[in-house]
């Protein structure tokens, strides 16, 4: 009987890793346990090996007894089964239900009552006269943490019962430069150190004229030129450069393109590579006439045909997937073809409008 009853304990597993059948006194108290628990039918009379182990019949009582010894509690609802009852039980609107009940907010090591809780506190301090962004409301709603509501728009407008979430996020900064009296062109580039080199550029070929003449040159690093808020006045920040040819003049023209949502003149600029690619089929969709800028791609294009470039693993971008279509013709017809046939990438960075700086083979 000891023996049967060692090769059963050893298969609970980590409920009695602590148990050694070895020790006669363990084995005595744990047994002595084990006849509170548990009603042992004994033997079946059968020759067949796996019916002479005993059979165990383990009450609800006995299992909470066998949990409270290795504190193992019961499991209760799931967190998102709690998290539905707290909204279904609470005084929100019908449409705040649906949604909110839909999207619960986890956040480690605290309860789905105390988040729900601390999510209440948003609709009860809501000032529609304050001028608070997303994050600011998330870090005093839920303990110092300023990114949970990041992309719950939805949720937040239902919470307040408004059509849009009044709090907007961390707003897009722009940096602007003017290559002149500014003609209603906009020229999106990709990379800080190539919108340096715009500028410094324009400097040195004004006199005779520049590639860049009459437009506004815009950095937006990496995908933020493709954001939807672009051209909402809330959600953007203009920074400018302002010297001898960039001038003040420009900034109310500029602004009233940017934000008017009427089509104009969109140019892109940044690396020939898929992610490139990516950013200006998403910027078509905020500026839907956008193309990829012909005078700084084609310096690129060039460089890509002569056998140039690097490969995507090179410069850890073997993550990029390849894109179909951006909706611009010269992309799609003359630069993707071209990124498909060779499989390399080029920078953005080493190239100038009036000249390229050359690079090793």
């Amino acid at each position: 009987m000891a023996r049967r009853m060692a090769r059963v304990l050893s298969a609970i597993g980590a409920a009695v890793s602590h148990f050694s059948p070895n020790s006669p006194k363990l084995f005595a108290s744990f047994k002595r346990r084990l006849s509170r628990c548990f009603s042992i039918a004994g033997d079946r009379p059968s020759p067949a090996r796996h019916e002479r182990k005993p059979v165990f019949v383990i009450s609800m009582l006995a299992e909470d007894r066998i949990r409270n010894a290795y504190a193992r509690p019961r499991r209760g609802p799931s967190y998102g089964v709690v998290w539905q009852l707290l909204t279904d039980g609470s005084a929100l609107s019908g449409r705040a239900k649906e949604i909110i009940r839909k999207s619960p907010i986890a956040i480690a090591d605290r309860t789905a009552e105390e988040v729900f809780d601390r999510l209440m506190t948003i609709r009860e301090e809501h000032d529609p006269i304050a001028d608070d962004l997303l994050r600011e409301i998330s870090a005093r709603a839920f303990w110092g943490l300023s990114k949970v509501l990041d992309a719950r728009h939805d949720l937040v407008a239902a919470l307040l019962d408004l059509e849009e979430c009044p709090y907007p996020e961390q707003p897009i900064h722009l940096s602007v430069y003017f290559a002149g009296a500014y003609d209603g062109r906009l020229l999106l580039i990709e990379n800080k150190t190539s919108f340096e080199r715009a500028i410094r550029d324009v400097h040195r070929s004004y006199a005779g004229g520049s590639a860049y003449a009459g437009m506004a040159i815009i950095f937006c690093r990496g995908f933020v030129g493709s954001s939807r808020n672009l051209r909402k006045p809330q959600s953007v920040r203009l920074f400018y450069a302002n010297d001898e040819l960039s001038l003040g003049a420009s900034i109310a023209p500029l602004k009233r393109d940017l934000f008017s949502h009427v089509d104009m003149p969109t140019f892109f600029w940044g690396d020939l590579d898929y992610a490139g690619m990516a950013i200006l089929g998403q910027l078509r969709n905020t500026f839907p006439c956008a193309t990829a800028w012909q005078p700084g791609y084609s310096l690129m294009l060039s460089h890509l045909l002569s056998g140039m470039g690097h490969t995507p693993e090179e410069a850890r971008k073997n993550g990029q997937h390849p894109i179909e279509s951006t909706g611009c013709r010269y992309a799609d017809e003359t630069l993707l073809p071209a990124i498909r046939s060779y499989g390399r990438f080029i920078d953005q960075e080493g190239f100038r409008i009036t000249s390229m700086i050359e690079r090793p083979e």
